[in-house]
């Protein structure tokens, strides 16, 4: 994987994302960004 040689890395995510039609959050897709995001950390890939 490419990442592990950068010390920094930026994930923009759009607001078409987060929210959806009805203008809410989608909770259920950010908590499983979360935890993607908290694997790739514990398992120092970002």
């Amino acid at each position: 994987m490419y990442l592990k040689n950068f010390k920094t890395i930026v994930i923009k995510i759009g607001s078409s994302l987060l929210i959806n039609d009805k203008k809410t959050i989608r909770k259920k897709w950010l908590s499983e960004f979360a935890k993607d995001i908290k694997d790739l950390l514990k398992d120092k890939k970002m």
